[in-house]
């Protein structure tokens, strides 16, 4: 299911969303949220990258190979049966080194694309297994043509599973 709430700047779209999100604590309901901004309209995937460090805890500072690790060892309790084949590809999609025991992923770069966006619609897959997942996306007009094209694919997909996408746009 997908919700788009359109409306000019400032008529309360994300307050309308903070409501929504505040009425559901206390549920069953995985809340990932994507915020697009202006400023990285040019870099791909930015939204989705930025969730992914805020899920996996990284912090300033952290070193590449502690981030990788904390990578590892999310995917390895979260998604034991897909961890080996996704940790080095999903650390490659993050510009993170890949340590021992995994090996660098080695694809062309239209495979590998094809390979991220299935890895990312797995990752999303599986989650809503394990509870329904609410989907915000806020500001979609500043979205990257990489962002938009990996939502594209997620709702025309023929794979459905218990998942709420809410997008907020302007107008424009």
């Amino acid at each position: 299911h997908v919700l788009l709430i359109k409306g000019e700047a400032g008529i309360g779209k994300s307050r309308l969303l903070h409501e929504f999100k505040t009425r559901l604590a206390g549920q069953q309901v995985a809340v990932r949220e994507l915020r697009c901004q202006a400023e990285f309209s040019g870099s791909p995937f930015h939204p989705v990258l930025t969730l992914f460090e805020s899920i996996l805890g990284f912090v300033d500072g952290e070193g590449a190979a502690a981030k990788f690790a904390r990578l590892a060892e999310y995917l390895k309790m979260r998604y034991p049966s897909i961890a080996a084949e996704m940790t080095p590809l999903l650390a490659s999609f993050m510009s993170l080194p890949v340590c021992a025991p995994f090996v660098e992923v080695a694809l062309p770069l239209p495979t590998r694309r094809e390979a991220e966006f299935s890895l990312l619609l797995r990752l999303l897959k599986s989650l809503a297994e394990q509870s329904p997942v609410l989907l915000l996306v806020e500001d979609l007009h500043w979205a990257d043509p990489s962002t938009l094209e990996l939502l594209k694919n997620m709702i025309e997909g023929e794979t459905a599973f218990p998942m709420l996408a809410v997008f907020t746009a302007r107008l424009e």
